[in-house]
């Protein structure tokens, strides 16, 4: 297993720094001059060129590039360039907030997309699949920040239910916090569970026509030992790398519906940055959620691997 985690590690090594010269370098693509913002619609040009020279990018970009490497490299990601904080300090501040808002999606995803999955890939009643379908097409059709929206037309402002936006911390206040969560998880895991829930069936339909299951079924098993003892756990198997890889998915959708719904986490700070041309900023939040995927993927591949002797021996 050794041997496996080097491998993997040094794989993980080469995608962030991939990942960082294509951050680096499509962030600059961008139209807009950070200088230019910070000086004023009235700023003459010699203003902007001191700006410039302030800000380092007076420089060429694979220079700029190797210098911003060499700080990351020693945990120094800069300072905002319009808040004058450092950027890490503002991670450190929003990243526990994002993170409650992808474990509660997290859940969501798993409290609904994993038990209908199951029961579509196991039953063959056409009422079921039909369900399913329905709801898989519709909820993967219609983009997360619309089914924000929705959520806050309903729940919010008609139904009065639920807070309309904000955020309450769990810790000082459970309840209130509890309920500033609700709608934006939904939001947020709510297309997870339809993947999930297409994924799992697919996956358990493939697993229940093996012969191992008929023979269970032979000797006479009842049919929810027969899927839970024998079939279950294999199925599960190939779900582990889905569940990996969808991190980058829920990574993603915070950036829209911490927008929507005023949460001040890592996607709203992101959505900011970009904003206002904020290039340290962005470029270190960023490399922030590519390093959270590529652990999440990590250790979806070590549970793999663990688990499954096909992995191992292969």
């Amino acid at each position: 297993m050794s041997r496996y985690i080097i491998r993997r590690l040094g794989q993980l090594v080469i995608v962030l720094v991939i990942a960082s010269f294509g951050i680096f370098l499509l962030l600059r693509l961008i139209p807009g001059d950070p200088a230019a913002v910070l000086a004023g619609p009235d700023a003459d040009p010699a203003t902007i060129a001191r700006i410039h020279g302030q800000l380092g990018l007076d420089h060429p970009v694979p220079e700029q590039y190797a210098i911003w490497l060499s700080h990351v490299v020693h945990g120094d990601f800069g300072r905002s360039y319009f808040s004058g904080r450092s950027v890490s300090a503002l991670i450190s501040q929003a990243a526990p907030v994002t993170a409650q808002l992808g474990i509660a999606g997290l859940v969501v995803a798993l409290l609904i997309g994993m038990p209908f999955g199951i029961l579509a890939g196991t039953s063959n009643h056409p009422v079921v699949n039909f369900v399913l379908t329905v709801f898989t097409t519709i909820v993967l059709g219609i983009p997360d920040f619309l089914f924000g929206i929705l959520y806050l037309l309903l729940f919010a402002l008609t139904l009065r239910w639920l807070p309309p936006g904000g955020r309450v911390s769990i810790v000082s206040d459970p309840l209130a916090g509890l309920r500033t969560t609700i709608l934006p998880a939904l939001s947020l895991g709510l297309p997870l569970a339809a993947v999930y829930a297409r994924f799992l069936r697919t996956s358990v339909r493939e697993v229940m026509a093996q012969d191992y299951v008929r023979v269970a079924r032979a000797k006479g098993l009842h049919e929810r030992t027969v899927v839970l003892r024998h079939a279950l756990g294999n199925a599960l198997l190939p779900f582990l790398a889905v569940a990996g890889v969808s991190i980058g998915r829920l990574a993603g959708g915070t950036v829209i519906v911490e927008t929507v719904f005023s949460w001040p986490g890592m996607g709203r700070l992101a959505a900011q940055a970009v904003a206002s041309r904020d290039y340290l900023l962005f470029q270190g939040l960023v490399l922030y959620f590519v390093v959270a995927v590529v652990v999440a993927n990590l250790l979806a591949d070590l549970v793999s691997w663990t688990l499954d002797p096909r992995i191992r021996h292969g």
